[in-house]
């Protein structure tokens, strides 16, 4: 069994993203551009009403354009998701990634690849309530879920045991990997944040409110949520490909013959 290598999926992540441009680069651009019409033309005006007072703010959960905002953006990052972890699935077994390909494929696995976030989510949140430690456990454990979902028919629930399996004895390793993907996130988001609110004064805090939701926040935002939606799928994608590496010894071997 191949050792687990920070260094070839740092590498890896870079290279694949770098050969996906034209495909999945396109698709996350794409996505991208609609989001941020949406955020404009509803989030934008409702998180401004919601400043004049209280009940303005709860009004929001009463509107049925915000539920529809909140599906409508769950369904396309579901999409977006599936269609990019495919895309560089593709590239890293040394292929093309074809646009259409990874939008067909993106929507043929948007439900299931919604339910399986979904379900990370709920049980990540649970292990973080019993003293983070669980929390952090599981969400190492399954670092690889997605990529283990999109490549394969294992379904949703058989995709977190084969995260489970794969990710044995390289856990620390790919902990480090996210941690540090967190830590670039956060530096890079409080100092976009930092920039914005700067010349608000202490104590104003509809001030500093109006001031997140200005154009140059929404737009600073959009272009880190860019990047991060560039990363962090070809993080997850690279790790995967490299615990089948070391279960397979050949990045050559077909990754469903690793399973057989």
């Amino acid at each position: 069994m191949t050792r687990f290598s920070i260094r070839a999926v740092l590498g890896r992540t870079f290279s694949i993203i770098g050969k996906s441009l034209t495909s999945v680069g396109v698709l996350i651009i794409g996505t991208q551009s609609i989001m941020m019409a949406i955020q404009f033309a509803f989030i934008r005006p409702m998180m401004m009403n919601a400043m004049a007072g209280p009940d303005s703010a709860l009004g929001i959960f009463s509107s049925g354009t915000y539920w529809f905002v909140l599906i409508a953006s769950f369904g396309l990052f579901s999409i977006l998701f599936a269609s990019a972890t495919h895309g560089f699935l593709i590239t890293g077994e040394g292929k093309r990634a074809e646009f259409a390909d990874c939008l067909r494929t993106g929507i043929y696995k948007a439900l299931p690849v919604f339910a399986l976030m979904l379900l990370w989510a709920l049980g990540v949140w649970v292990g973080m309530i019993l003293l983070i430690v669980p929390g952090l456990i599981l969400m190492t454990m399954w670092s690889v879920s997605l990529p283990s979902l999109v490549s394969g028919d294992s379904g949703v629930i058989g995709s977190f045991g084969r995260s489970r399996e794969l990710t044995k004895g390289s856990r620390w390793k790919i902990f480090a990997l996210i941690l540090l993907f967190a830590v670039v996130y956060y530096v890079l988001y409080f100092t976009l944040m930092g920039a914005v609110v700067s010349g608000v004064r202490p104590g104003e805090l509809s001030a500093a409110m109006a001031a997140s939701m200005s154009p140059a926040m929404l737009a600073g935002s959009l272009i880190l949520t860019t990047v991060m939606l560039f990363l962090f799928p070809a993080l997850l994608t690279s790790i995967y490909l490299e615990t089948t590496r070391g279960r397979a010894g050949s990045m050559g071997e077909p990754l469903e013959e690793v399973f057989a």
